[in-house]
């Protein structure tokens, strides 16, 4: 992701799509177990998008629309509707300015929109590579 916002091309949409939707959950206030983590790993890998991309869209374009839900007490727990969130995030990544992309960027706002997913991340990152080196 670039931070300025690139428009999405229409091809690497639908892509992106599958992408916002399986990283999704871990702004819900579920247990995430090995098989859920394998799941978005192996979506992951079926991207064919490179690790840094990957971690772009958790930080930059989905931490900052989702990241607010586990601070609510009326957050959405069962899932976010596919339409609503891709949407959204469209609209957020639209409409950020210089200085919102600037400071979402920032490692204050990212520890604060992934302290509860982070951990889940860096695990799924590994199976994404150990499925990649097998």
């Amino acid at each position: 992701m670039n931070a300025n916002a690139e428009p999405i091309a229409s091809a690497d949409l639908a892509q992106r799509r599958k992408l916002w939707i399986s990283l999704s959950v871990l702004w819900l206030d579920t247990e995430l177990d090995s098989q859920d983590e394998r799941a978005i790993a192996e979506t992951l890998v079926e991207s064919g998008l490179p690790e840094a991309e990957l971690d772009a869209i958790y930080r930059y374009e989905l931490a900052p629309v989702l990241g607010p839900n586990l601070l609510s007490v009326a957050g959405i727990w069962s899932g976010f509707e596919p339409d609503w969130l891709c949407q959204t995030v469209l609209q957020h990544r639209d409409s950020s300015g210089w200085f919102r992309r600037w400071w979402i960027r920032r490692a204050l706002p990212q520890k604060f929109w992934t302290y509860a997913s982070e951990e889940h991340w860096q695990r799924i990152l590994a199976i994404r590579q150990k499925i990649l080196t097998n």
